[in-house]
């Protein structure tokens, strides 16, 4: 909602991606989950379209409407894994770095990739954009 009530103005762009979340062709997690598993490594999440990563731009625009609350990752529906206490040294130009790692709860599939759906506000935001659309 803006200040004076109506909900936000959105952009072309903004209209789009809400409509491919309304749509279900949006994920968030990995782009590519074979190489993942394959390594067994973290995953640097991503948000997907028909289970191809975002263009250009596009990363920004899916990060907004999820700031906004419009859009929310069901990364919380995954099954998870229990992730034993770890201790790693990483070795940096300055010289090396000793972490302690706890123990911590993990996505279960390391090649990830959780539903986005639409919240109330991006519902409403888009059926907004569609009444102004029209007119």
């Amino acid at each position: 909602m803006s200040v004076s009530g109506q909900p936000r103005r959105l952009s072309r762009q903004q209209v789009e991606a809400l409509t491919a979340v309304a749509a279900g062709r949006v994920q968030y997690g990995a782009e590519y989950p074979r190489m993942a598993r394959r390594h067994g490594t973290a995953v640097c999440p991503v948000f997907l379209i028909d289970g191809h990563g975002v263009y250009g731009g596009q990363h920004a625009t899916f990060s907004r409407l999820s700031e906004l609350g419009f859009i929310v990752e069901r990364v919380d529906l995954l099954p998870t894994k229990t992730v034993p206490a770890q201790t790693k040294t990483y070795g940096t130009v300055s010289g090396s770095m000793t972490r302690d790692l706890p123990e911590h709860q993990a996505p279960a599939d390391d090649g990830w990739q959780a539903a986005v759906e639409l919240t109330a506000a991006g519902r409403a935001a888009l059926e907004f954009a569609a009444q102004t659309e029209t007119l």
